[in-house]
């Protein structure tokens, strides 16, 4: 009998309302976590410039990676949660933000999508193609 009953209750509930739950903190956290990371990465890289402080180089850098990790990777989780409990919307709005945040990545000039791409690239030294003169400012000298 408890079973039967176990087993109506699993059934009434529709396959899209599990996970809205965890889909709003992952926006929470997201809106929130991210900058507050941003704010203290921005203050530990900024700290020391004035010569008040000396700055700690590994926290800045652990600070920034945090922050990227945050800002890519909690849509990203959030995508494919969205995906496994079947909100369509809810994944495409997790995908639109983080093709807006990749296009913008790459606008700042944080991801260089070019270099990578480039048929350019060759392992060859350059050479210096410039006067003996005037070198300065010539690829290669």
């Amino acid at each position: 009998m408890a079973m039967e009953q176990t087993l109506r209750i699993m059934e009434s509930e529709a396959p899209g309302k599990r996970g809205g739950t965890g889909l709003l903190l992952l926006v929470i956290f997201w809106l929130i976590g991210t900058p507050v990371l941003a704010y203290f990465a921005v203050v530990r890289l900024m700290n020391g410039i004035d010569g008040t402080d000396s700055p700690n180089p590994k926290l800045a850098l652990l600070l920034v990676v945090a922050t990227a990790a945050a800002a890519i990777g909690l849509p990203l989780i959030g995508f494919f949660v969205a995906l496994a409990t079947r909100r369509k919307v809810a994944a495409a709005l997790f995908a639109a933000a983080l093709v807006a945040l990749l296009l913008a990545a790459r606008q700042a000039g944080l991801l260089p999508i070019e270099q990578v791409f480039s048929s350019s690239t060759s392992n060859e030294p350059e050479v210096c193609t410039g006067p003996p003169g005037a070198s300065e400012g010539v690829p290669g000298c």
